[in-house]
């Protein structure tokens, strides 16, 4: 759009100031936001635990086929008389086959919980990351418009100075002036703590002890997610997966109601006759009588599935609502910014260069100058917070569309 060129405009404009101020201290190396993402992304471990907790979820895929231990037994002794009798018996249990398939289809779909997992912390520290560098920027270049306030005010300064001692003004301007300026190289260097914070910030987020610094703030690029404006982020999809995972531990656990099998194998020698030993096989099942505590979970696993249900339809409510009013703000910021940049700061700057020239040359008062150059500075702010909220809005259309690495 119009406004965007303008940008481009205004920030050439700025070019100098910004590079002056910034020169007064060290700077760091300068990082784009994409340099910041791959960053983040590589240093953050809250990303490897996610990996490896996925990891460890899909191990546990294999542990379905469980069999229990193989019972062994051996007897000696006194069975039928006087005589030692030896007697062996190996037993084993298994579970229906519907047990074991369901417990590894929940197993599966465990693991896909698990792998989301790992989305939703990449994006968590792509927007958080994206949040702390544009924050970063914003206070940088508010400090360069402070810092050409201070210029500005020195200037007036000099002309209040000048002409007090000429006798066109009185000592009120001038000292007023200086307070003034005072005030500003106050701010200023709050401002310059400020950016130090915000630097720390933006260091939490890569995870390095490294300085950096932004690109100037309204060269950052942040592409407009798609038209589509459906919530798609990671901890959407993984509630809507873990519905599943619900629904197939409730049948896991139902087919645990359904007896086990016992197979065993059982022989014995007679002290008596050592040449005739008794050999017998064993089949049985195991009848789970007393079932109810079993059916007790079933029902509490039915409950989670309905809580599991309501809370990802919570969720896309939610999402849906919230996407509904950042598409609505992203349009009000944008006609705010094509207002400032097309109409408001050009006839400001214009109306700055007329009051300064006029001022100097003794055609205009001392107040009428401030209040112009006042009128200038905060134009200038306010389109800097329009900036600044306009870049937040995308960043989080960006979240719940699920386009924060586009």
């Amino acid at each position: 759009m119009y406004f965007i060129k303008n940008l481009k405009i205004y920030i050439n404009c700025w070019g100098a100031f910004f590079l002056f101020f910034f020169s007064l201290g060290v700077r760091g190396q300068t990082l784009t936001i994409k340099q910041a993402l791959e960053m983040a992304e590589k240093n953050n471990l809250n990303i490897e635990i996610a990996k490896l907790e996925s990891q460890s979820a899909k191990t546990l895929i294999k542990t379905a086929y469980d069999i229990p231990k193989t019972d062994f037994a051996v007897q000696y002794g006194n069975v039928n008389d006087f005589h030692v009798d030896y007697s062996f018996n190996v037993s084993q249990n298994f579970s229906l086959p519907n047990v074991y398939t369901r417990q590894k289809s929940y197993l599966e779909s465990q693991s896909n919980v698990s792998a989301q997992n790992i989305k939703i912390q990449s994006e968590i520290v792509a927007r958080n990351t994206k949040l702390a560098y544009i924050s970063l920027a914003f206070v940088q270049q508010k400090a360069f418009l402070y810092q050409k306030q201070d210029s500005i005010f020195k200037i007036l300064q000099k002309i209040a100075e000048i002409r007090q001692k000429t006798g066109e003004t009185s000592k009120i301007e001038y000292l007023d002036i200086t307070q003034k300026t005072q005030d500003i190289w106050f701010l200023t260097t709050q401002l310059q703590e400020e950016i130090l914070l915000k630097k720390v910030q933006l260091q939490k987020y890569l995870r390095t002890n490294e300085i950096f610094d932004t690109e100037i703030f309204a060269n950052i690029t942040l592409l407009k997610p798609t038209s589509d404006n459906t919530p798609n982020f990671a901890m959407l999809a993984q509630e809507k997966q873990s519905i599943e995972t619900r629904i197939k531990y409730t049948s896991w656990q139902k087919s645990l109601l359904s007896p086990d099998l016992k197979l065993g194998y059982y022989t014995m020698q007679e002290g008596e006759n050592r040449n005739k030993n008794l050999h017998v096989a064993q089949i049985g099942v195991s009848v789970p009588i007393f079932n109810q505590a079993q059916k007790k979970r079933i029902e509490a696993s039915q409950i989670s599935e309905l809580m599991q249900e309501n809370r990802y339809k919570n969720t896309e409510i939610e999402a849906k609502y919230d996407l509904d009013m950042l598409v609505k703000q992203h349009q009000k910021q944008q006609k705010a910014l094509e207002y400032y940049t097309t109409e408001q700061l050009p006839r400001l700057r214009e109306l700055e260069k007329l009051a300064q020239s006029a001022y100097k040359n003794g055609e205009t008062g001392y107040f009428q100058a401030l209040q112009v150059q006042a009128s200038v500075f905060q134009g200038e702010i306010l389109y800097l917070q329009e900036l600044n909220a306009y870049f937040e809005t995308i960043v989080n259309w960006q979240y719940l569309t699920g386009n924060l690495f586009k």
